[in-house]
């Protein structure tokens, strides 16, 4: 009587596994990436917004000295803020 020959084929898939974490890892991170070039972009303009209403605000208050400096103070930051969006939009932004 003939007995059925079984054959045990193993192979090792943990480069494969490897593989596949990796691409969807890079996957997650070139999403991230889009959202943050339209977070910026979207911020930036919410940001020229609010510094053309504080450019109204600071006529409107020209003679108080204390105002004037606090409007200042707020531009300046908000300066800060589009310098730090403009380089992740420029990071973010496809190299040619």
């Amino acid at each position: 009587m003939n007995e059925p020959t079984i054959l045990a084929v193993g192979q090792d898939i943990t480069s494969l596994k490897h593989a596949q974490e990796q691409t969807l890892q890079s996957e997650r991170l070139a999403a991230i990436g889009q959202m943050m070039a339209g977070l910026a972009h979207k911020s930036g303009n919410a940001l020229a917004r609010s510094q053309a209403c504080l450019e109204m605000l600071a006529f409107a208050v020209e003679d108080q000295p204390k105002a004037v400096s606090l409007i200042a103070r707020v531009q300046s930051a908000q300066d800060h803020l589009k310098q730090l969006y403009d380089e992740v939009r420029n990071y973010a932004a496809p190299s040619s």
